[in-house]
Order: structure tokens, then sequence, then C-alpha cells
């Protein structure tokens, strides 16, 4: 609908009514209200005038201030024009009164913010070596100059964990650690876990130097790494290991620290040089305001319960120190070992100087032994010219509490050794063993072997004494030995035999002899090699006498005596329990031969054979006997040699 008014004063009231029928139609859909020119329109004592044309395209209404209304352009003279002629333009007010302001449309990558009180365009800047900005088809990128995301390499100049970096130090971490705390400052882990037969290393601390090799005539890298390397056990352990490469070459281990607390230095390729393989050094030179500087000491220390003093466990220490001291203007090296008890102080057990001289629980080191006794009183066991370790034929080396000493070495030509007494009791024996005691009837042992064996012994099993000497041409060649060896190895049937072995024509060791009990009460004496012809029990004296064999002395027992009747193939064999000869084998002299034998009675019968060929019609007989004296053997050839055996048969 078009509502058309023509130029003309409309009252108040009626124009009310006219605004009223306006905007009920200018509500509707395509509603218009046309205003001709000149048409006034009054509300109460205010009097709008209408313009008498349409305008132009942008304009707007404005007020002269007296109620005439006149076209202007937006933003200009009494009004704004139309603010939107520029794609991105923005319209802001300018005061507190509502003065509208237009802000251009900034740049690519640029943002709308405030300065001051007014809206204005602002732009991102980066900043070097952190955020880097970058715009491109008005989209805005921020970056950092390196990846830093959990799989990026990043690099850095030096780094400050927990504080800034420090400028002399490529990594600083500053922690605030409560007293007596462990906190972790470095942790590096391999993230592996481990399977049977596969132990996973840890990360290794990487320690590289350059030095100048002369050779190579080039710079050279040194390399040390520290790292862990796990044991498969039942309860796995680590070793700590510090390696180390020089040029590029393999890693050699220098030194392993196991979890138990266990260290070792290997060393290689040392063949025979004095190397250092651990060195604990004092820096600090000696001065003549103070002579000496000592070794830092190297401490072994253990702890043990003193149930004496409620179970109370006591630390108990070892330590071992270089003690330089000056003596008569020059420097000499004491090594010494000292204790400390329950924490008690340090006292000297055992000491050597460099000249090689040595000490036992002493306070100084002279010529000799100087050792301590249960009441602290030093000792010096001395090295003289009378009494030392030389090889001086009349130097003499004893220990002992006195002259008899408990263990003595006659140093002269011949070496003599002692245990038990002193060297003029035995000087001529190369070992005299000598014990004394209170014995009367009863047998001491003065000398034992024990053989043990990690095996289980068995028949055979045994120890010997093997004798040496030299021969015409070699020396140490074996002579004889005497050996015992079990015949039966259980323990609760135990035997034992004693076996004799010689050498003859060059051989070898061999068995010639062998004693044994071969029942409880019966002993055997066997002789002979084993596999040859039996052997022969040569009896052999210079003079005459008598060979007795006698079982033990039980009543009714007989003795058997060889008697040697003083010339060749003379003898006579007794079986009497008085030792009497009743047979023996005699050789005749001009026909004859008297026998002396207290076995003979009167009327005896005496049977005689002949040992060798006799002469020629020769017939024997007993010419003669006197009773419990002797009997006379007759040939009927007077002159007869042969050899005769006899036998008595008493009545």
């Amino acid at each position: 609908m078009v509502c058309s008014f023509r130029a003309r004063t409309v009252d108040s009231e009626l124009m009310k009514f006219l605004i009223l029928i306006f905007s009920l139609f200018a509500s509707l859909a395509n509603g218009q209200v046309i205003v001709h020119a000149g048409v006034q329109i009054s509300p109460n004592t205010n009097t709008l005038t209408f313009p008498t044309t349409g305008g132009s395209n942008t304009n707007v209404l404005t007020t002269n201030g007296s109620g005439v209304l006149s076209w202007a352009s937006a933003g200009g003279g009494g009004g704004m024009s139309n603010p939107m002629t520029t794609t991105g333009d923005q319209i802001y007010s300018s005061d507190n009164s509502g003065t509208p302001a237009r802000l251009g449309i900034g740049t690519t990558g640029q943002f709308l913010g405030t300065a001051g009180t007014t809206p204005a365009w602002h732009t991102f800047a980066g900043t070097t070596n952190q955020i880097t900005i970058s715009n491109s088809s008005g989209d805005l990128t921020l970056a950092t100059p390196q990846n830093i995301h959990t799989g990026a390499t990043p690099q850095f100049l030096r780094l400050g964990l927990g504080a800034a970096a420090d400028a002399t130090a490529s990594l600083y971490v500053s922690q605030a650690i409560a007293a007596a705390t462990i906190a972790n400052g470095f942790w590096m882990q391999n993230s592996n876990a481990a399977t049977s037969g596969n132990q996973m290393y840890s990360p290794a601390i990487h320690l590289t130097g350059f030095g100048f090799g002369t050779t190579a005539g080039t710079s050279q890298a040194i390399d040390y790494r520290w790292y862990i390397v796990p044991t498969q056990i039942t309860v796995p352990i680590g070793t700590l290991v510090l390696d180390a490469s020089v040029a590029g070459g393999s890693y050699t281990t220098l030194l392993n620290i196991l979890t138990n607390g266990a260290m070792s230095l290997p060393l290689s390729s040392i063949n025979a040089t004095r190397t250092d393989g651990f060195v604990l050094t004092n820096l600090t030179a000696a001065t003549s305001g103070q002579k000496q500087q000592f070794s830092p000491s190297l401490v072994f220390s253990g702890t043990a319960d003193n149930t004496s003093s409620g179970d109370v466990s006591e630390t108990n220490k070892f330590s071992i120190q270089n003690e330089p001291q000056t003596v008569a203007g020059t420097t000499t090296a004491n090594l010494t070992i000292k204790k400390s008890i329950a924490g008690g102080a340090y006292s000297e057990v055992f000491g050597i100087t460099s000249a090689g001289a040595f000490r036992i629980n002493g306070s100084k080191i002279g010529q000799g032994i100087q050792y301590g006794d249960a009441n602290g009183v030093l000792n010096t066991l001395q090295f003289s010219t009378v009494n030392r370790v030389a090889y001086a034929s009349s130097a003499n080396f004893t220990f002992g509490l006195n002259a008899n000493s408990h263990f003595w070495y006659d140093g002269g030509s011949t070496f003599n050794l002692g245990i038990g007494k002193g060297i003029s009791d035995a000087a001529s024996y190369p070992l005299h063993l000598w014990g004394s005691d209170a014995a009367t009837n009863t047998i001491t042992t003065e000398f034992g072997i024990d053989h043990s064996t990690s095996g289980t012994p068995a028949a055979g099993y045994g120890s010997q004494i093997l004798m040496l000497g030299q021969s015409s041409t070699t020396a140490s060649q074996n002579m004889g030995a005497i050996a015992w060896d079990w015949v039966t190895a259980t323990h609760a049937s135990r035997a034992s035999e004693m076996n004799f072995w010689g050498v003859f024509n060059a051989s070898s060791l061999t068995k010639i002899a062998t004693l044994a009990l071969t029942a409880a009460t019966t002993s055997t004496l066997t002789l002979g090699v084993a596999g040859t012809t039996l052997g022969n029990l040569a009896l052999t004296g210079n003079t005459s006498g008598t060979v007795t064999i006698t079982p033990s002395a039980t009543a009714g027992t007989q003795t058997y005596t060889i008697r040697d009747q003083g010339a060749a193939a003379n003898f006579v064999f007794s079986n009497s329990s008085g030792g009497a000869a009743s047979c023996g084998v005699v050789t005749l002299v001009a026909g004859t031969a008297t026998i002396t034998t207290s076995f003979v009675k009167t009327g005896a019968i005496i049977q005689l054979t002949f040992a060798s060929q006799p002469l020629a019609a020769s017939v024997l007989y007993i010419s003669a006997i006197t009773n419990n004296t002797s009997f006379v053997i007759t040939s009927i050839n007077a002159a007869e040699t042969a050899t005769v055996n006899w036998q008595i048969v008493n009545p």
C-alpha cells in the first residue's frame, strides 16, 4: 500500500493518528510510506520539514537543528556517509557521544586489537631462535627453529635444567634437594625389557677428547664410555663398565664394578713389565717444614659380632699405606699394614722398608725382623754375621726361643736343615728331626706323611718316600723307594702293605719286596719281582754265627736256627726250643768232620747223605758221639772232601 501526502501543516493530534496508521501499514510485507515534498510533521511543538527531492544513493537524512531535514552523504556534514565503501572496513565509536569512526582493512597476517581506547590492527612478530611467523593465503603459522617433539633430535649449545644454562657448562642441572635425601639429577634408561638370553645394556655416557698423534700427524679421538652390562642368573646382577678407545680403535675395558661392590681392573699386553694397575697419590709435595706426605690408605673394612658386649656389631679395619720418611738426609719408603679394632686407633701389625727389611708389630725398622709378643714387648730376630740368611760357609739362621731353636738352617757347604733343636746337635745331617719328651717305654711319632685326595681312594692308593742320587754322569736319579698303600681301602676293613722298590741295571723303579699283614695274626714277607723266578733270601755276614728264625714266644713252639760252621757250605739247622741244631750240612776235610750241637744224645740215630759227588769207595759212618756236645762223621776214604747232609733222630 502506498500513502501519499501533500505539503501542508498537520495538527499534532492528526499527526499522531497518521503515524500510527503509517506504522501499521509499514509493518506489512511490501508496505511503503511516501511523503511528498514540503510535508511538515509537527508533533507537539517540534516541526519536521522533509526535503522536496528523493536524494542520491547512500544519502542519509540530516537536520539543521531547527526541524528542516535534508539529504547528505554518510559521514559528511552534519552526519556520516555510508562507511561500507571499502571491503573489510571497521566502524567504531570514537568517543562517549557515539561519534562514529572508520578503521580501514589491515594487511595479511594482522589481527584486530586495541591501541589505548580505540581499535587498531596489530602484526604477529616472532623472536630470533624462538618463534618463527609465516603468513600464506591468510593462514598464520607459528614454528620453533627446530623440532622439539618426542621423536625429534633438537640441538642446543647449552642447556639448563632447574636453572639458567651456565656459560661454562654444556648441561647445568640445579635441584633443591632436602637434607639427607637422594634425588635423581640425571637418569638414562634402556626402555626395552630383557628376555631370556637377551640382556639389555644401558645407554652409555660417552666422553670424547682429542689429542695430536705425532706418528699419524693428525688429531685423534680419545673416547671413554660408562655403561651397565646385565648378567642373566637366578637374580640378575649388573656390571658398571668403563672402557676406552684411542684413534678410533677397538674399545678396551678399564674397570668393572659389580652390583655387589666387587671391582676389577682388567689389563692386557703387560708382558714382563711393571705396569700401574691402581694408583693412590698424595699430590702435596713434602717440604722442609713437613718432610712426610703419606700416600692415601687402601682400607679393608668388615664387621664382627662382639658377643661378650651383648651382641654388638663392631667395625674392624685393615689399612695399607706408604709412609715415606727422611733418614740421614735421604728418603726411604715404608709400606705399613695397620689395624683398627672396634673403631679404635690404627696400630701397625706389619711393615717393610724399601731396603727389604720388615717388622711384625714393631715400631721401627732395623736389621732383622721385629715382632711383638703377647705382652706387647718388642723383640728382634737379628741377622748378623753369625746368624743370618746367606750363602756364606759360616752362616747360620735359626728360629726359636733360645739356642735350642725349633727350626734352624746351617748355611755351610753341607746345607744342613734341622727341626727341633740347635745346629750343633746335628751339624753333619742334611735333615735332622729332633724331638724331646718324657717318654720311657712308648714310641713317639717324629715324622708324618699325610696324603689326601679329591677322589675316592681304592686299593693301591698310598704314599712313598723316594730316594734319589747322582749317577756317574747324571744328578737326581731314582735309587729306590719305600711305599705304603692300601690293600683294602674300605674304611671299616682297611688293610695296608709296605713295599720296597729298587733299581737294577739302569731299570726303572721295580718292586722287590712286600711286607704285609695277611691275617690278623699273620705277617707275610714276599720276595722277588712279579712275573719272574722266586726271590732269594741272602743272609750274609763276615764272621761266624747263627741266624735264628723264631715264631712268637708261646710255650711249645720251636725255634729254627741256621748256624754258620765257619767253613764253606757248613751250617746246621735246628728246630729245638733250646736253639741247638738238629740237622745241617757239612763239608768233610781229610775224610772227617766234627759237628758241635747240644741236640745230639748218646744212642741217637744220625742220618747221612752225600750232598755232592763223593770219591770212589767212600762210605760214611758215625765214628763218635759225645752226649749233648758233638758227634764225628767219618769216611772210609781218608781223602774224602764231599759235602754231607745230616739229621739227628734222638732216641
